[in-house]
Parts: C-alpha cells; sequence; structure tokens
C-alpha cells in the first residue's frame, strides 16, 4: 500500500514539475517578446520585414 502511495506522488511531483516548466518557458517568452514589441505573436518576423519595405 505504501508502495502505491509513493508512486501515485512520483507522477504528481513529475506532472507538477512539468507544468511550472512549461509556465516558465511561456512567461520568459512572451517577456523577450515584448521587449521586441509583440508579445508572442508568430508573425513578428513578418510584420518587421513589411515595415522595412513600407519604409523605403
Amino acid at each position: 500500500m505504501i508502495l502505491q502511495y509513493i508512486i501515485v506522488g512520483v507522477i504528481l511531483v513529475a506532472c507538477l514539475a512539468l507544468g511550472a516548466r512549461y509556465f516558465y518557458r511561456e512567461v520568459r517568452e512572451n517577456l523577450r517578446y515584448r521587449r521586441q514589441g509583440c508579445a508572442g505573436c508568430p508573425f513578428y518576423e513578418k510584420c518587421q520585414r513589411d515595415k522595412k519595405q513600407t519604409e523605403h
């Protein structure tokens, strides 16, 4: 019975660790993009190229 609790505990800790890692990466990436302008926009590079083309 104790072994069952240990296994469940290990699985729960692993799930929490993976969730925290995912959350940390998302927040870090959004902060990086916010400094550049578009917070996490998948079209950021295309927008920057379009802006450069329209300026010339």
